[in-house]
Parts: structure tokens; C-alpha cells; sequence
């Protein structure tokens, strides 16, 4: 179903706020409805992510320093030492087991939905979607997870720690005049040689409001061409890892590809 243009005076916050509104609306049913989670997504995001030299040694100084750090904070413990260098040895450890794994943020991760396909596959996940409903609803079916309210147009990422970003059916809620610092936003969280799946919606660049699945509300989609994704994506620096492939998902074609930040982009450094 194509979308319902309104005006050019519709506003990017009105859109956001809106389109948020209506997941909160339907977060409740998402628990019950037949979505399975997208295996064959997950996997095309994980055969993309970086696998040299640089990344198997990150991972095995992380697991070798990981026994230390923690007879280090039983020693703390023991000594009855203040509460902030526990905090500070407690991060340490945490850090050390995320760079021990892949680590991979879900980008409007809605309820959780595709969070068991990457723990079936020992990936340190973080969930981020603007809905607290939906939130909501996520920490309640997976507990051992984590989730943070974001909202994609205003990213606020820690920078170069994740291996892949995974844009799955959630871009196209980002109105056109705010999706260049998305990207940006995603790009920077990414460590050099990181990947970004985006499976969204295919159409000839229309973009508005849209009946969602609330009868009360609606909800901001925007169906972007190949070439203006392509365009996009590659103004925020991302380099074409796979050529678009087409699918068909409840009703609607989506395409979807992957993009990399360059192995060799210092910026930052």
C-alpha cells in the first residue's frame, strides 16, 4: 500500500512523534503476531561483518583479560574497597566481554523480535527503537536483553563499538530531511570495516502519512528508491557491500543490502 501524501508543511518532529505514537498504540498485539524473526537477514548482516586479523586479536586479548578482571574484582571486593573503583573494574569487565563477541545494535527493534536469532548466535545485542511501549513489551518476552529508548533520527551511539547495524524494516520511519544524520549517526557507531543492513521498503520516492495497523493513529513511511538509498548511503561514507535484492513481505516489495563503513577509515583516530 503506498503511502497518503500530505503536504510539503508536514513536519519532520510531527512525523517522529506520530509514527512513534502509533507503535505505542500496538505495541501490546506484536507479542502475538506472526513475525517470525528474520534468520536470513541476520545472517547476511553476520557473513558481512569484518573477520581479519585486527578483529580475531581484539577478540582473543578481550577473553584472555576477562579472568583477570574478575579475580581482580573479588580481590576488590575482599579488601572492602569504596564502591567506585568496584563500578570502574565492573565496566572494564563489561567492555571486555563485549569486544570478546561480535557486537551488533538493532535499529528499531520494535518488541525484540529478532533478538533470539542473535543470541542463537553469541552476538552481544543492543536494542534501540523510540517506542517505550514497544520497549516495554520487549523487556517483558526477553529480560537477559538490552533495550534503550532511541530515536533513529537523533542517534546517540557510543562510537566505533559495534561490528554490524541492523536496519530491519525501521529506515523508512525516518522522514527524508532527517535520514542524512541517521546515517551519519549509524556510521559513526560502527567500528571500521562494520556493516549495515537496511531492509526497507522499495517505491518511486513518495513519502507520507500512512493508515497503520491502528484504526487511531498512523504512521510516517517513506518508499525510497534504489538510487536515492544508494545516494544516501554513500553521501554518509558507507562503501556497497551487496547488490540490493528484491523480497516480498506482507503485501509490499522491500529490497535489501548491506553497506560498510571502509576497513580503512581513520577518521576519528
Amino acid at each position: 500500500m503506498e503511502p497518503i501524501i500530505d503536504n510539503e508543511d508536514d513536519k519532520t518532529q510531527d512525523a517522529v512523534e506520530q509514527t512513534k505514537h502509533e507503535y505505542d498504540s500496538v505495541a501490546a498485539q506484536y507479542s502475538k503476531m506472526n513475525r517470525h524473526a528474520s534468520a536470513e537477514h541476520v545472517e547476511l548482516l553476520l557473513a558481512a561483518m569484518p573477520r581479519g586479523v585486527a578483529e580475531d586479536r581484539r577478540r582473543r586479548d578481550a577473553e584472555e583479560l576477562i579472568p583477570t578482571i574478575k579475580v581482580h574484582i573479588k580481590e576488590l571486593e575482599d579488601a572492602g574497597v569504596n564502591e567506585d573503583e568496584l563500578v570502574e573494574a565492573r565496566e572494564a569487565l563489561a567492555k571486555a566481554q563485549r569486544d570478546a563477541r561480535r557486537r551488533v545494535v538493532d535499529l528499531g527493534c520494535g518488541a525484540g523480535r529478532d533478538f533470539p536469532a542473535f543470541q542463537e548466535r553469541n552476538i552481544d545485542y543492543l536494542g534501540v527503537d523510540a517506542s517505550e511501549g514497544m520497549l516495554t513489551v520487549a523487556r517483558e518476552r526477553f529480560p537477559s536483553a538490552n533495550f534503550e529508548a532511541q530515536d533513529l533520527c537523533a542517534l546517540d551511539l557510543p562510537a566505533r563499538s559495534f561490528d554490524g547495524a541492523f536496519a530491519n524494516a525501521s529506515l523508512q520511519h525516518v522522514p527524508t530531511p532527517a535520514l542524512p544524520n541517521a546515517l551519519t549517526n549509524i556510521y559513526a557507531c560502527l567500528r571500521p570495516g562494520g556493516v549495515l543492513l537496511i531492509s526497507a521498503p522499495l517505491g518511486k520516492d513518495a513519502e507520507g502519512w500512512s493508515q497503520a495497523r491502528s484504526k487511531e493513529t498512523r504512521a510516517w513511511v517513506a518508499w525510497r528508491s534504489r538510487e536515492t538509498l544508494e545516494r544516501y548511503c554513500g553521501a554518509a561514507g558507507f562503501e556497497s557491500v551487496t547488490v540490493p535484492t528484491v523480497q516480498s513481505y506482507e503485501g509490499s516489495s522491500f529490497q535489501v543490502f548491506v553497506w560498510r563503513r571502509p576497513v580503512d577509515d581513520d577518521a576519528g583516530e
